[in-house]
């Protein structure tokens, strides 16, 4: 010890600086700093060596250059030490082993250098936390919603079952508890075939092609013995990798559903009938009513002439009203049976020209035109449209003429358009009238629902809602818009024709062109075999008869005896003429209805 610290025959560093006070400094200091710096570096790596996990299988090496760096610091303070007191020996020592040390360290780590570059970097150590932290949340989410999903198919009051492809029930809800009588406990490993049937075989396979069983019914028998129709929806559950590895399948309770369905056919089936008898009941009624109605107005009309000089004011206007009434009675039955006809007569569409049905009803309308002075333009050609061709020209007529009948001061403009919109073609109809408020829109197309009197203006409120049910039994739509003294445009939708392959329509339309025009002849024919009814039956009337007489009959012996003998059959022409007029113009399709300017 005395050799390593001692001094004889040496000097110390001091007297070879002669002392020099700048270069004393700068060794002392400059050493002194050295020395520090590597005692603190083994601390600090020695420190940092037991925080860090990842450099755990590197310790010898941290510890070799701790020791390396830990002897250089001793040496470097050694060398302060031979600045006054010579110490050579062991600063030469130090630096021996502090180099043997450093060499060392650097020899043994070129192997690991590969180990050493391997490990991640700091922004590599923040990803790696950021992406395991991400991971984290994300299972954390799956969990929860997991737990959702648990409590949800749990709470729910559809029996939901999941099972394996070779049909083991693996879950059973609470649901499922209920609705097939099982705990979860006795169902778990039993098969599903149990439940179903054979029809679990065939579930089985669609499961293992990986596709989804939509909803189907089956019934089914509980335990119990009830009968009872389930729905059954099935879904495949897939791994990871698209594999099929079990299935799922909801079963609701449809037994309420399907007794409510029978008993809404059979509702319907009994409307169905109930409105048919309806049908039936408003033809014959208004059938039946209809002669009674044509005797009244002829009778009345009889009586004004003939007895003029035996009634009174007051009589005559009594009377004048009853003829008013009975036509206006008999253009309501008319319509009546026109609107009943419209569900009655069987539906068979085919094309129709509506240029050529236009043409058709405004000539039969050129008295009312003529009158008033109306203009009805089309500024584009019409299409042919898929329809009956009598209803499509009922439709036209009740809204031309209600255009003609609800003007204004000014003459009548109507203008028809059409424009194709998908399967339909949207027809508009639009008028300078007096038109009405937007908000009875809807109202005039009601049965006998009128927006003005009928001291004005004549009808029966049938003729827009006979338009609308025509419109309907076609598929197409029927609106109006109006605002007061700014007129109405009517738009109804009517189906695009359809070209037949191989059938040629043609004849067709010219069948239902002549059977319109016999439908016209018979009813004037009708109206002349009604007058000669009447004018047989009190011809052939005896006193002996008279107790069995009709009320059409009684009528008669009412008559004052001074009547001329052919009166009756004179009169029931003249009053078959005025009906026919009424029927043109205060009974027409067109005014019947009061909507269209009106309602």
């Amino acid at each position: 010890m005395e050799h390593l610290l001692g001094s004889e025959g040496y000097a110390p560093l001091g007297m070879c600086f002669k002392w020099d006070a700048t270069l004393l400094v700068l060794t002392v200091v400059g050493n002194l700093l050295a020395a520090l710096a590597m005692i603190i570096i083994p601390i600090a790596l020695l420190a940092f060596l037991r925080r860090g996990e990842q450099y755990k299988s590197f310790h010898w090496v941290f510890y070799l250059f701790a020791s390396a760096s830990f002897a250089g610091g001793a040496a470097h303070a050694v060398k302060i030490w031979n600045v006054y007191h010579p110490a050579f020996a062991l600063e030469a020592g130090l630096d021996f082993f502090s180099g043997v040390a450093f060499l060392s360290t650097a020899i043994l780590m070129w192997p690991m250098m590969p180990k050493i570059l391997s490990l991640p970097r700091p922004e590599q150590m923040d990803k790696a936390y950021d992406e395991l932290k991400a991971e984290m949340i994300r299972r954390e989410s799956a969990e929860y919603r997991n737990r959702q999903l648990a409590s949800i198919v749990e709470s729910s009051n559809d029996a939901i079952v999941s099972f394996m492809l070779n049909g083991t029930v693996l879950s059973w809800n609470r649901g499922a508890q209920e609705l097939f009588g099982y705990s979860v406990e006795s169902t778990m490993g039993r098969a599903m075939r149990q439940l179903i049937g054979p029809d679990m075989d065939m579930i089985i396979e669609v499961l293992r092609e990986g596709r989804k069983l939509d909803t189907i019914e089956l019934p089914y028998t509980t335990h119990d013995g009830k009968q009872i129709y389930l729905s059954l929806c099935v879904s495949p559950i897939k791994d990871a990798e698209g594999k099929v590895v079990s299935g799922a399948a909801i079963f609701r309770d449809i037994t309420q559903m399907k007794q409510a369905e029978k008993d809404l056919v059979h509702t319907s089936e009994q409307l169905s009938h109930s409105n048919k008898e309806l049908e039936d009941f408003a033809w014959v009624a208004a059938h039946d009513l209809k002669e009674p109605v044509r005797t009244m107005a002829t009778y009345s009309k009889l009586l004004s002439q003939e007895c003029e000089d035996a009634l009174d004011e007051q009589g005559k206007q009594f009377l004048n009203f009853i003829h008013r009434s009975s036509i206006m009675a008999m253009a309501r039955i008319d319509d009546v049976l026109k609107f009943s006809a419209v569900r009655r007569e069987k539906f068979n569409p085919h094309k129709v020209d509506l240029n050529d049905l236009v043409a058709r009803v405004t000539q039969d309308l050129n008295s009312a035109i003529r009158e008033s002075h109306a203009k009805i333009e089309m500024p584009v050609e019409l299409p042919a449209i898929q329809g009956k061709a009598e209803y499509v020209s009922l439709l036209f007529q009740n809204v031309l003429s209600n255009a003609i009948k609800y003007r204004g001061e000014a003459v009548p403009h109507i203008t028809i358009t059409a424009e194709r919109d998908g399967e339909f073609w949207h027809v508009k109809v639009r008028d300078n009238g007096i038109g009405f408020e937007q908000e009875h829109a809807d109202k005039i197309f009601q049965m006998f629902q009128r927006l003005h009197n009928d001291e004005k203006y004549s009808g029966t409120g049938l003729g827009l809602a006979m338009c609308k049910k025509i419109v309907e039994l076609h598929g197409g739509k029927i609106w109006a818009e109006s605002a007061p003294g700014e007129g109405t445009t009517f738009h109804f939708t009517l189906p695009v024709y359809e070209k037949p392959a191989v059938t040629d329509l043609r004849v067709t339309d010219k069948i239902a062109d002549v059977k319109t025009d016999l439908r016209a002849k018979d009813k004037q024919a009708e109206s002349r075999a009604a007058a000669e009814s009447l004018s047989r039956v009190e011809a052939q009337t005896t006193p002996e008869k008279r107790s069995d007489l009709s009320a059409t009959d009684k009528i008669t012996e009412l008559l004052p005896d001074s009547l001329p003998k052919g009166a009756p059959m004179e009169m029931t022409a003249e009053i078959s003429t005025d009906i026919g007029v009424a029927d043109k113009v205060d009974a027409q399709p067109g005014s019947n209805d009061s909507p269209a300017e009106v309602g």
